[in-house]
């Protein structure tokens, strides 16, 4: 659901406040001075800003919640997220591309390794899960050493997270050229949830799209039935499929390049 994936995001928000040390680190000595004296202080708020927010002044479909569910137009491919981040946090606090590109991959990080434990992102399941997955790489990528234990201070923040609803609809789309699912993109068709399709021939019949989870969407088919409901001659439904959203398919065949993935529509 959009409130684990905000919750899962923002827990990046806290976790850093040691000062950068090494030398073939991605950040570089200005970001050091960048880091000690503002950075560190305004982790939590400029993170939860990128999540939310977005980089300034960039439009609500560019907010860094959407391209983590592949609904931002400027970001998009399967690391759509961690750019989005790495761009938010270069222009929100002046740090070093390569250096906020750590960031971004912090959060890319958590997203897909952590997503169950971090429903409640203060958990200790939640930070063991980062503690193994994520902090390391970034450690490495960044030279940030000793990272302490996580700011309770973000439970303000998360409070964002209980209004936020789960996707209306799935969009499936062809990225023609592209093996990655980037660039300009067609829309072939769409899924709106909890929608009923009904057909009169071969038999009256109808089929219903049901969200399932934050990657899966289901449809079922109710045979002699019109309006998706159990009744009289219907006593049961059939599934039909899961369809998978977020994922990117290369359907490349020789000379003919093209990708196709379904995006989440809040």
């Amino acid at each position: 659901m959009a409130s684990i994936l905000v919750a899962t995001l923002l827990l990046v928000a806290g976790v850093l406040s040691l000062p950068l040390d090494t030398p073939t680190a991605a950040c570089n000595g200005n970001d050091t001075k960048i880091w000690e004296i503002s950075a560190r202080a305004e982790m939590g708020t400029f993170m939860s800003d990128c999540v939310k927010q977005g980089a300034p002044n960039c439009t609500w479909q560019d907010h860094c919640i959407r391209a983590f569910i592949g609904d931002a137009p400027s970001f998009q491919g399967p690391d759509s997220g961690a750019a989005c981040m790495s761009d938010c946090v270069h222009k929100r606090e002046a740090l070093s591309p390569s250096c906020s590109d750590c960031f971004g991959a912090l959060s890319q990080c958590t997203f897909k390794n952590c997503m169950t434990p971090c429903m409640l992102p203060e958990s200790d399941e939640c930070k063991a899960c980062d503690k193994q997955h994520c902090l390391p790489v970034f450690e490495s990528c960044s030279g940030i050493s000793d990272v302490p234990e996580y700011d309770t201070s973000l439970s303000t923040a998360l409070s964002f997270v209980a209004n936020t609803s789960q996707p209306q609809a799935a969009e499936q789309r062809r990225w023609v050229g592209s093996r990655s699912c980037a660039g300009n993109y067609t829309v072939l068709n769409s899924d709106v949830m909890g929608s009923c399709t009904s057909f009169l021939v071969p038999a009256p019949a109808s089929i219903k799209v049901e969200f399932k989870n934050n990657t899966v969407y289901s449809s079922f088919h109710y045979q002699y039935n019109t309006q998706c409901k159990l009744g009289l001659f219907t006593h049961d439904r059939e599934f039909l499929a899961d369809w998978v959203v977020g994922t990117c398919e290369d359907l490349s065949i020789g000379s003919d390049v093209y990708s196709q993935m379904r995006v989440w529509l809040y």
